[in-house]
């Protein structure tokens, strides 16, 4: 479901990429649970805010005026909600919103890795 040859084009960096989540694969999903939860209003939908990425990028001191803005979070994180054209046309079962659902959550981690430390060499 992920648009991640979009931004990644060569396909070392996608495997290289794919080889990072999935070797973290089980801290991003608790990650994304504790999210999720602090984003729940009670409704039946299980998915993380805008207003909860934000926070969580800050609280990491991600966001720099540089490469890492808040403008540059918004743009990411609506790219990341878009479904890709040509994509399997049936409906999702689950309507998130303006929230991003687990798949979705991941992608926009790897946008945020990209833009962060990929194009600027900085290493976490």
């Amino acid at each position: 479901h992920t648009k991640v040859h979009k931004f990644l084009k060569e396909r070392a960096e996608q495997d290289e990429a794919a080889a990072a989540m999935k070797e973290y694969y089980s801290a991003f999903l608790r990650l994304y649970r504790r999210c999720a939860a602090s984003a729940s209003d009670g409704g039946s939908t299980m998915g993380v805010s805008m207003m909860v990425c934000m926070e969580l990028l800050n609280k990491a001191q991600v966001l720099d005026d540089q490469y890492c803005k808040m403008a540059d979070i918004d743009t990411m994180f609506i790219a990341a909600r878009v479904r890709e054209k040509g994509a399997d046309k049936r409906p999702l079962a689950v309507k998130a919103g303006d929230m991003l659902l687990r798949f979705q959550f991941m992608e926009f981690l790897v946008r945020i890795a990209v833009a962060r430390y990929f194009k600027t060499k900085e290493a976490p």
